[in-house]
């Protein structure tokens, strides 16, 4: 809108400083949104405003990318979905607003994981399992075709456990990625999916690495 001044969206798989591939991790996707609120409809003070009382913590907000105008035709695709982190910031000297952004992850961190120990299951039936358990529905799995499911011996969680606490640990035994994708669905990725061999599966995305760590003309990574 006429209000929008500028965004930032940070989504994270991994952080490769860590584990050296795009695997093992359970990260938060951050961002900003900076706003120009000519008529104060986030001031907090302004009743007559139609977000007066619903300016709280966790508010939705859906970014988009417009393509208009392809052949006649207009495109509308989802970039994330976020939630802000705390209430608004206005300043009424300039009237601007800023708002930090978290994805769903704040939800898997703010819900305690049931205790339980589970002998010889799948990963995708202990994440289904746990993921029933608080009443979260919106996951999904992607594995290469025939692809074995990973099994756990012993799948237990310890008391006063946070959801993403397990999420993580399970990310990183399986070497899977986990994180929610621009529908806002959770998506459990294997490494042999998120980065397959030739004739593995269709791809459509290149993973570039950085020069970085170039020396002498030669490329030490």
């Amino acid at each position: 809108s006429d209000k929008s001044s500028d965004f930032s969206i940070k989504k994270t798989s991994a952080d490769l400083g860590v584990s050296g591939m795009p695997v093992s991790q359970l990260l938060a996707a951050t961002g900003s949104l900076s706003l120009f609120d000519y008529d104060q409809a986030f001031f907090p003070e302004n009743t007559s405003s139609l977000l007066y009382g619903h300016m709280t913590q966790n508010v939705q907000y859906k970014f988009y990318e417009g393509i208009y105008d392809v052949n006649g035709e207009d495109f509308v695709i989802p970039i994330k979905t976020m939630y802000s982190e705390g209430f608004p910031k206005a300043k009424s000297s300039d009237r601007s607003v800023s708002i930090e952004l978290r994805d769903l992850f704040y939800f898997l961190e703010s819900q305690t994981a049931p205790q339980m120990l589970v002998p010889n299951v799948s990963l995708s039936y202990a994440i289904s399992l746990l993921m029933d358990a608080i009443g979260f529905s919106n996951y999904s799995f992607k594995r290469i075709a025939d692809e074995p499911d990973p099994e756990i011996p012993f799948f237990f969680i310890e008391p006063d456990t946070t959801v993403a606490e397990v999420l993580s640990q399970l990310a990183m035994s399986t070497q899977s990625a986990i994180f929610f994708d621009e529908y806002n669905n959770l998506v459990v990725m294997s490494s042999s999916y998120i980065l397959p061999d030739d004739g593995d599966r269709d791809v459509d995305l290149i993973l570039y690495g950085t020069k970085d760590f170039v020396k002498n003309r030669e490329l030490k990574n």
